[in-house]
């Protein structure tokens, strides 16, 4: 049986069943163990690249004999992987949230909570989305600059 109401309808209704509420909580809680497990590599991973950021310096003026160069290729090392860090925490963020607000909803049978939470989850896929298809462009221009310069060549 069809029903005539529009999905953009504010009056559309989705029914969660017990076992749809299960697998959501499920989701959520695992959801959140990897948020946070992550934030922990993530926080780890900060510290490194901030320690290891003047080990770079030295290491560099080392080989190169060069006081310049050496600060400028340890900063450019510490400033990308920062960089990589910023990039990393925002699929946490989003992971994160759409955890703690769908474990909120799924006990309070809160729905603004599993909006909010799927808002987030929304979220997620978007910023994977992005880069893949950023990614997946990159990988598109080089084969056909390849192809281009051995054919011009």
């Amino acid at each position: 049986m069809e029903s005539n109401v529009p999905l953009d309808s504010e009056i559309y209704d989705v029914e969660i069943t017990v076992e749809a509420r299960g697998y959501l909580l499920e989701t959520a809680k695992w959801g959140r163990f990897l948020a946070i497990v992550g934030s922990l590599m993530m926080t780890f991973f900060l510290l490194m690249v901030l320690f290891m950021g003047g080990a770079l310096v030295s290491q560099m003026n080392e080989i190169q004999g060069q006081q310049g160069l050496g600060v400028l290729g340890g900063t450019f090392w510490t400033v990308y992987l920062i960089c990589i860090f910023v990039f990393i925490f925002f699929p946490l963020y989003y992971l994160y949230n759409f955890s703690i607000k769908t474990i909120r909803a799924i006990n309070s049978t809160s729905t603004k909570n599993l909006t909010e939470g799927l808002k987030n989850l929304k979220s997620l896929f978007k910023f994977y989305g992005v880069f893949v298809a950023t990614i997946v462009g990159f990988y598109l221009v080089i084969i056909v600059g390849g192809l281009l310069s051995t054919a011009v060549f």
